[in-house]
């Protein structure tokens, strides 16, 4: 029932997320349909990099980098998705 319940878990709050990506660009001006066709390239290497190096090996980024005036940039941004 656990492996079950996993499924569960990971499809749902991909979507959650992918979506809540979407809300993101749309600040940026992009439609879903170009967020959507834009982020692919994004999620296939970041899926390709979880499966071949696991999370940590996966994680990249501003964060990664201690790019810290970008994640502030980044922060201040969000508060403009609804």
């Amino acid at each position: 029932m656990a492996y079950h319940a996993w499924g569960a878990f990971a499809s749902p709050l991909l979507i959650a997320l992918l979506v809540t990506g979407e809300r993101v660009a749309r600040v940026a001006g992009l439609s879903p349909a170009e967020a959507r066709r834009n982020a692919l390239p994004i999620l296939r290497q970041t899926l390709a990099n979880y499966t071949r190096l696991g999370p940590a090996g996966a994680f990249s980024g501003p964060i990664v980098r201690g790019d810290a005036p970008v994640v502030r940039q980044h922060l201040k941004e969000l508060k403009k998705v609804p």
